[in-house]
């Protein structure tokens, strides 16, 4: 009787052991524990080259959240080149109302007014989240929290345009790891790319933004 409880027992623990191994890592239980290394949330991308900013920009770039759906922003790539190479500033701020006014830039895939974003499956619902990307500054939206609104500040060297000097693109994640990603509940909730503190693109600037953000 004893002999069979400690046996019991050797074979619990060795179970533990495998259901402790990441999953995926192949193991015995790799059948039924492998996770897919992607998701099968709604997942949308947007993206534009070129965009030409204001010299002195505020907020150039910004998702809003929808009036159907919970949208989750997971990551921004930022990158350009301007007349005379620097580093820039660059915030990202969450707002509890939309930019408004301003010029929307008509190059693609803005022709002037707000899009949705590209799904990665084609089989995916359209999006309703919608993005809007600015050449003149609209009236900035209303910080979460006004005295500290930011949700990420950094500076980002931009490159020469004339000799085209490049620089690599700054990726900026949101829950890639235990922390969440931005939620934007509703329509007034928005995510946006700015300057309005320090010194932002200069003049003759060509911007590069891509954004992904999950809906559900």
């Amino acid at each position: 009787m004893r002999k069979l409880l400690y046996s019991g027992i050797a074979l619990l623990a060795l179970g533990a052991l495998a259901f402790a191994q990441a999953p995926g890592v192949n193991s015995p239980w790799n059948p039924v524990w492998s996770i897919p290394l992607d998701s099968i949330k709604r997942t949308y991308s947007l993206s534009m080259t070129n965009l030409v900013v204001a010299s002195s920009p505020t907020t150039y770039w910004q998702i809003c959240g929808s009036a159907t759906t919970t949208v989750r922003v997971t990551r921004f790539t930022i990158a350009g080149r301007q007349t005379t190479a620097a580093h820039a500033d660059f915030q990202i701020l969450k707002t509890s109302t939309a930019a408004t006014g301003g010029t929307i830039a008509s190059g693609q895939p803005f022709a002037g007014a707000a899009v949705v974003g590209y799904p990665y499956d084609t089989g995916t619902a359209a999006g309703t989240a919608l993005t809007t990307a600015w050449t003149a500054n609209p009236t900035v939206g209303t910080p979460i929290v006004t005295s500290a609104g930011f949700l990420w500040s950094g500076q980002i060297f931009l490159g020469n345009l004339t000799t085209t000097q490049s620089n690599a693109e700054t990726l900026i994640d949101f829950g890639n790891h235990p922390g969440s990603a931005v939620v934007l509940r509703g329509t007034a909730q928005c995510l946006a790319i700015s300057s309005a503190v320090g010194t932002g693109p200069g003049s003759g600037n060509l911007m590069d933004i891509t954004e992904e953000y999950t809906e559900e």
